[in-house]
């Protein structure tokens, strides 16, 4: 097959437009089926996505994604943290 090759900066933009639309959920999904494809999240995935669930009030969901974030070896930067 020919055409663009689907990347991280990809599912991040979609990711941010799910959380722009609040439809955090399926944000989240969207998180989720990166790992299934094999695509790896980075920095500014998570940290868009904690930035959207601290927003809404969604603190543990949020708190979640930093251990995830930190257990799949990506460090969350100050901005990562100063969105909860």
């Amino acid at each position: 097959n020919k055409g663009c090759a689907i990347n991280v900066v990809n599912f991040t933009t979609v990711i941010h437009g799910f959380c722009q639309n609040d439809e955090l959920d399926a944000a989240l999904s969207v998180l989720d089926d990166m790992y299934l494809i094999n695509k790896h999240a980075d920095v500014f995935t998570y940290t868009t996505l904690v930035d959207a669930l601290g927003k809404k009030g969604r603190i543990s969901e949020a708190t979640e994604l930093i251990k995830k974030m930190l257990h799949k070896g990506i460090d969350p930067t100050p901005v990562t943290y100063r969105t909860v």
